[in-house]
């Protein structure tokens, strides 16, 4: 059972967690200024990842066996560490 500090601390995870949706990653280019939230980067990156192995399955299906899912969880989960550091220079 879980006690209530551990739960309001779980909450209080979740809030950092969906603060994400309104998270900006900043770019500093030579030719544009690029902006966007983590989320519409992560959304972007599970697209790009699915079009990809589709591809990769139509094209030699013999050669890549990848997982799919760890793929995508690595999409997902690797942009949490952003809640901690809300603005993000690359």
């Amino acid at each position: 059972m879980i006690n209530e500090k551990e739960f309001e601390s779980e909450v209080k995870a979740l809030m950092n967690v969906f603060k994400l949706k309104f998270t900006y990653r900043f770019s500093e280019r030579e030719i544009d200024w690029h902006k966007e939230t983590v989320l519409a980067h992560t959304w972007a990156m599970m697209i790009l990842a699915d079009m990809f192995l589709q591809k990769l399955e139509k094209l030699a299906p013999w050669k890549y066996k990848l997982d799919k899912l760890k793929i995508y969880e690595y999409i997902l989960f690797r942009n949490l560490r952003y809640w901690s550091t809300p603005k993000i220079y690359w």
